[in-house]
């Protein structure tokens, strides 16, 4: 069962932290909502600004709604500012450099969205990998907080309408997590691509070419062999 994000288990006084702010930090709360605001502006320079901004007070480690805004920004449809959405969620749900976590309703906050996000998302996410691939342990670790990414994983690829990169990035990430919910898809989509190499033309096959069926079919061999391992 999906769960609800705005379901999760977060009290009204946590949402801006404000009975744990003294009085020289409340000179940044407006600071933070207009940078929130920023955030959801339909002009991308002015997303960017507002995501910098939120990034640079660190404001997504004190507020749970500054994390939640975030996380609902990982379809942002500009990919250079979705690979930042995507770090700056990621720092959320690590230690900083004094090797503090975030406040827990953050936590709570950004794990609450991605345990309940869908097909779309997963896609969005793996389209920043495939265009920056230094955020694929960022994104990992997104992924890895919603239990349901592995049927997501599968649809897209078994998507013969994606993008070839973009489902040998879902292949990598059932994979590397070790979503054993995908393993039966993976199996019928490898026995598919083989028969169809071996000339079945009886089989449905992909509309792909030479090198892009090898390196998919190789990628999902490989993701097999992880996820059959003891």
């Amino acid at each position: 069962m999906d769960v609800n994000p705005l379901l999760i288990n977060i009290k009204n006084t946590d949402l801006l932290e404000l009975h744990n702010l003294d009085s020289s930090r409340f000179e940044f709360l407006p600071l933070i909502y207009d940078a929130a605001e920023a955030v959801i502006s339909s002009d991308r320079a002015i997303r960017w600004s507002g995501v910098e901004r939120l990034t640079e007070m660190q404001a997504g480690r004190l507020s749970p709604l500054v994390g939640y805004l975030l996380a609902t920004r990982l379809d942002e449809p500009d990919l250079e500012l979705r690979v930042q959405i995507i770090k700056a969620l990621a720092v959320l749900l690590e230690k900083d450099d004094q090797g503090q976590l975030p406040k827990s309703a953050v936590y709570q906050s950004v794990v609450g969205f991605m345990a309940g996000i869908r097909t779309r998302t997963v896609f969005s996410l793996l389209q920043a990998v495939d265009f920056d691939p230094s955020i694929e342990p960022m994104a990992a670790k997104l992924l890895g907080n919603c239990s349901f990414a592995g049927t997501h994983l599968a649809e897209i690829m078994a998507n013969r309408n994606a993008p070839v990169a973009i489902r040998i990035q879902a292949v990598h990430f059932i994979g590397r997590i070790g979503y054993l919910d995908a393993l039966a898809s993976l199996e019928r989509q490898v026995t598919r691509m083989e028969s169809r190499r071996n000339g079945n033309n009886g089989m449905l096959g992909d509309n792909l070419d030479g090198d892009d069926e090898a390196d998919l079919l190789a990628s999902m061999k490989e993701a097999l062999e992880t996820l059959r391992l003891p």
